[in-house]
C-alpha cells in the first residue's frame, strides 16, 4: 500500500468518526471568522487553498492571508478542499520551503 492509499484510508476513517455537529461547527467557525482582523498577528502563517475548494473559497483564504502582515498565500489550481491529500508531495514541498524562510 502506498502513502497516498494510507492517507486516503486515514481521511476516510477520520471523516467517518467525526460527529456531524462537530464538522458543522468547524465549518461555521471558518465561515464566521475568516475575515477577522489579524493585522497584529506576528506569527508567520502560510495559507494554502485549492481553487476548486467548495467549502472554503480562495477568496476566504486570500482575505485571511491579506489580514496578516506575515502571511504567505499559495493556491493549488484545480484542486479541492484537501490539497495535502490530492498532492501530498507538492504540499510538503511548499511547507518545507516556507519553513526554510523562517530561519
Amino acid at each position: 500500500m502506498n502513502s497516498f492509499s494510507v492517507m486516503t484510508d486515514l481521511r476516510r476513517t477520520m471523516s467517518a468518526r467525526t460527529p456531524a455537529e462537530g464538522y458543522i461547527g468547524c465549518c461555521k467557525s471558518i465561515r464566521d471568522h475568516a475575515g477577522f482582523d489579524h493585522s497584529n498577528t506576528k506569527i508567520p502563517t502560510l495559507c494554502i487553498t485549492g481553487s476548486a475548494d467548495g467549502s472554503t473559497s480562495t477568496g476566504v483564504a486570500q482575505v485571511m492571508a491579506g489580514n496578516m502582515p506575515s502571511a504567505e498565500y499559495f493556491e493549488f489550481k484545480g484542486v479541492g478542499h484537501l490539497p495535502g491529500i490530492e498532492y501530498p508531495q507538492r504540499f510538503a514541498e511548499i511547507i518545507v520551503e516556507f519553513a526554510k524562510g523562517l530561519s
